[in-house]
């Protein structure tokens, strides 16, 4: 299970300072992304996200660039079809 730096977290002030490109599979991400944004949708416009401590997907579609969910994110699922950055500390 990765490290959930920001569980304890009331009120986040800012998104990050690091976004990563995820590749989407059905196994979790090296750490708990405190955000998540689209960047892409020319492959399709799906986003799946598994929120941490949940074991179900939540499904937007369709998402266009520069949507954020107000979820932090566990994974991303393998059925998102949408270009997605995981944005961290």
């Amino acid at each position: 299970m990765p490290i959930d730096k920001y569980k304890n977290l009331a009120n986040v002030q800012m998104f990050g300072r690091r976004a990563v490109t995820v590749t989407p599979a059905d196994a979790d991400l090296a750490e708990v992304a405190r955000a998540v944004q689209v960047t892409g949708v020319g492959g399709g416009t799906r986003l799946d996200i598994m929120p941490p401590g949940q074991d179900t997907y939540v499904t937007y579609d369709p998402v266009t660039v520069g949507f954020m969910p107000s979820l932090q994110a566990l994974r991303i699922g393998p059925s998102t079809t949408a270009t997605v950055v995981a944005i961290y500390d």
